[in-house]
Formats: C-alpha cells, structure tokens, sequence
C-alpha cells in the first residue's frame, strides 16, 4: 500500500520545479484523496470482497502509466546513461520552451 502512496509523490518531485512542488502536491493529491473519499459510499456494497476489488482496481492502471512517464534523470545520470539523462532533459527542455544544445548538456552532466 505504501507504493499507491508514495510513487505519485516521487514522480511529481522529478518532474516538477520546487516552486510548483507544494501547490501540485495539495492540487492534485488532496483533491484526488477528497473526491476519491466522496465517491466511495457510492460504489460500497455489503459484500467485502467485491468492495476490495472495486477499491483496488484503480491501483492496476499504476501498471500502465510507466509507458509514457519519462525515466528520472537523476536516476540515468547516477547510473552514468548519460545519453538517455541528456535525451530526456532535452525534451523536458523543450516542453518548457527552452532551447538546450544535447552535447554541450552531456558535457555539462558528466561534469557533475
């Protein structure tokens, strides 16, 4: 149980500017736990093991989400990948509309 918890996190805090940390984890965590909180007295029933099923369902898309998440740079740099780390933080700069030069980003990571 502590995974369904504690991977979202994670992910948000790679992915995410320090900034923006505290307003997407209350945005979207709290919100999420709220409405999740709300809707289940609707889909409770009497009989435990169809409630256990439909409760942890949800968790079986956690299996999917990993296709089209990108690796943690942090993670392909400690592991010295250092091509994939650049491939991933060039296309992170430009989602954000910033131009990066890939070689002079690799030189700049195996520097670290």
């Amino acid at each position: 149980m502590p995974s369904v918890f504690q991977l979202p996190y994670i992910i948000v805090l790679e992915l995410v500017g320090p900034s923006m940390r505290t307003r997407i984890f209350n945005g979207i965590f709290n919100v999420s736990w709220t409405i999740g909180l709300s809707v289940l007295p609707l889909i409770a029933s009497r009989e435990w093991v169809t409630f256990g099923l439909a409760t942890s369902s949800v968790s079986v898309l956690m299996f999917f989400y990993w296709k089209f998440l990108p690796e943690s740079p942090r993670w392909l740099i400690i592991r010295e990948k250092y091509s994939e780390a650049t491939t991933v933080l060039t296309r992170i700069a430009e989602m954000n509309g910033k131009s990066q030069d890939p070689a002079e980003l690799r030189i700049k990571i195996k520097d670290c």
